[in-house]
C-alpha cells in the first residue's frame, strides 16, 4: 500500500512516496457532487455534474523527517507557483486499494507535521483530483 506525490514546478522537482499510513482506513475516498432525491409525484431526481465523481485523498502518515521536510518544500513550492497564477498540480498515483490511480491533485488541506520522534513526524494533508 502506496501513495506517491510528486511537483514539478518553477524552482524544482519533488517526488514522495507514503506507506505508512496512521489507520486502517483506506485514504481515498469518492468526492460526494451527487444528489439524490425525490420530487413530489415520488419520481426519482438526481442532479450534480456531469462527469465522474472525483476522488479526495485525506492522508495521515509516519513519516521520516526528512520526507516530512520534502513534503513541506514540495507544498511551498506548489503554492508559491499557485500564487502567482501557475498551472499548479500535483501528480498523484494511489495503490492502496484495488486497480492502481494515476492522476493529478490539488492541496485542500494544507500539511501538518506532529513531531513523534528523532525518527518520526506524523504528517497530515488533504488532496482532491482535478
Amino acid at each position: 500500500m502506496s501513495i506517491g506525490l510528486a511537483y514539478s514546478g518553477t524552482g524544482s522537482s519533488h517526488n514522495i512516496v507514503f506507506k505508512n499510513f496512521t489507520g486502517a482506513g483506506i485514504p481515498r475516498q469518492y468526492e460526494s457532487t451527487t444528489n439524490f432525491s425525490r420530487t413530489a409525484s415520488g419520481a426519482t431526481s438526481l442532479s450534480g455534474s456531469g462527469s465522474r465523481q472525483k476522488y479526495i485523498w485525506a492522508i495521515s502518515t509516519m513519516s521520516t523527517p526528512e520526507e516530512a521536510k520534502e513534503l513541506d518544500a514540495l507544498f511551498r513550492e506548489w503554492d508559491a507557483d499557485r500564487a502567482s497564477g501557475q498551472p499548479a498540480g500535483c501528480g498523484l498515483t494511489d495503490e492502496t486499494f484495488g486497480d492502481p490511480i494515476s492522476t493529478t491533485v490539488v492541496f485542500t488541506t494544507p500539511p501538518s507535521f506532529i513531531y513523534i520522534s528523532k525518527s518520526f513526524t506524523q504528517v497530515d494533508f488533504g488532496v482532491v483530483e482535478v
